[in-house]
């Protein structure tokens, strides 16, 4: 560990790529818990990987652009005579690295395209493997089933009640726990316990369902909704 300030602000600056990647990861991907220990290795290794990428590739282009180029061997063999003439392209240089390497770690930590998922599941249905991600939960398995589709869902609560609309959003936790939730939209629907008929929320835009009321779950895959 640093034991100066500009070391602890040079530290956490290097570890930036590393926590924008999975600061990104958390909120799109799914829950997955994992020691602190393990976190703190794998946000290290990809601010690693990251900036050692970001590095690579300024080197090669500082060989084929002779406008912006440091020589790093002088900067290996005498670095502080070096670092006071020339701290300043320096310290501009390093600040581009750490934010290309953090543009590399956020682009990676995007989600797929729905094109890129089809073909991974071709690739895995061609080797006999499982299409879903082994850490994904049952309802984010059936959620993601048809990325291009939009996704109804209708709940039977434990009450007896019936509510369904359009999933905007769920806890994505790699787990069936019952502290998750997830959220409708569009036109919501409700039975009450007792009744038979579903009748639209009048002017309801959204509810919010805890998985601990969810007695059953049923999906609908819709290309378009103002048609359906």
């Amino acid at each position: 560990m640093p034991t100066t300030l500009v070391g602890l602000v040079l530290f956490v600056v290097l570890l930036v790529p590393g926590f924008t990647y999975t600061l990104i990861r958390e909120r799109v991907a799914p829950d997955r818990r994992h020691s602190i220990f393990r976190e703190t290795i794998s946000i290290a290794f990809v601010s690693i990987v990251s900036e050692a990428a970001a590095v690579a590739l300024f080197i090669a282009v500082s060989t084929l652009v002779s406008i912006w180029r440091i020589d790093f061997d002088a900067l290996v063999r005498q670095p502080e005579p070096y670092f006071q003439v020339n701290y300043r392209q320096i310290i501009l240089t390093c600040a581009l690295l750490v934010v290309g390497a953090t543009v590399m770690t956020s682009v990676a930590a995007l989600p797929w395209t729905s094109r890129s998922i089809r073909a991974l599941r071709a690739v895995r249905a061609v080797l006999g493997e499982r299409a879903d991600e082994p850490f994904f939960s049952a309802w984010t398995k059936i959620f993601v089933g048809q990325p291009d589709a939009y996704v109804h869902v209708g709940c039977n609560l434990d009450d007896g009640s019936f509510i369904s609309g359009y999933l905007d959003s769920w806890t994505r936790s790699s787990e069936d726990l019952p502290d998750r939730d997830l959220t409708l939209i569009g036109d919501i629907k409700y039975r009450a316990p007792g009744d038979a008929v579903v009748e639209k929320c009048g002017s309801v835009s959204g509810a919010v369902i805890s998985a601990r009321r969810i007695v059953s779950l049923m999906v609908t895959y819709v290309k378009d909704p103002d048609g359906s």
